[in-house]
């Protein structure tokens, strides 16, 4: 009878320090990201240290969360592209997706709207089916009143939309990494026809900041997951 009660007694407190203890770890698990897209992540003639997902992490991280941000971005890629490396490149264990993907469909390729935004639906809905939590970059002409794609997709599946990756960036010459054609004239107009398609270092720290709110959004969103399904029952 006495080893009975001790031998419950042991396991009761066995059992108790176990859960406190998965508790403590799930609760300071890392956060774990991945940025999948295009060149807007993997970006030309800057450092990797300078591009978004990079700048993201250590802005994270100085604020105090505990976060790896992982670029998965491919210059030249497509949606058809991410979709065939999704699962390859977004693995298991991904808390958060940051979706960047379409311009080189709409601006290099020609690819119809009705496949490209097919496509974009899907690699949304694919990661939120599989429990990811999404920001999803918005595809279209800046310069255009309708842009951009990927808001509706993002309200369904419970998502988070930012317009685009270089909203409010686009027509500022600074900001971009290519060598930029001088104006006709110190006085004269912006030439129209200058390569203005990736940003710098600064213009990244600028998007860093914009999309920062969003992001940690996603993060509250998986420690209030995380920490729920690790209390222990009463």
């Amino acid at each position: 009878m006495l080893n009975n009660i001790l031998g419950g007694s042991v396991i009761t407190r066995l059992a108790l320090a176990g859960a406190i203890f998965a508790y403590v770890s799930v609760a300071r698990a890392e956060v774990k990201i991945v940025a999948i897209g295009d060149s807007n992540l993997d970006v030309p003639h800057i450092a990797k240290t300078d591009m978004y997902p990079a700048q993201l992490e250590r802005v994270l991280r100085e604020r105090g969360h505990k976060v790896t941000v992982t670029n998965a971005g491919q210059r030249g890629d497509t949606t058809q592209g991410v979709l065939q490396r999704l699962d390859r490149h977004v693995p298991d264990g991904t808390d958060i997706a940051l979706v960047g993907i379409g311009a080189n469909d709409t601006a290099l390729f020609k690819v119809p709207r009705e496949i490209w935004t097919a496509n974009l639906t899907t690699i949304v809905k694919r990661l939120r089916a599989r429990g990811i939590e999404v920001l999803v970059f918005g595809v279209g002409n800046l310069n255009n009143a309708e842009c951009c794609f990927g808001k509706a997709v993002a309200t369904e599946t419970d998502a988070l939309f930012y317009r685009h990756f270089q909203d409010g960036l686009y027509n500022d010459m600074s900001l971009h990494s290519e060598k930029i054609k001088p104006n006709p004239s110190p006085t004269g107009p912006v030439d129209k026809n200058a390569t203005a398609w990736h940003l710098n270092e600064k213009g990244n720290v600028m998007v860093v900041e914009r999309t920062l709110p969003l992001v940690e959004a996603l993060i509250a969103r998986v420690d209030a997951r995380t920490s729920g399904a690790a209390k222990p029952n009463p």
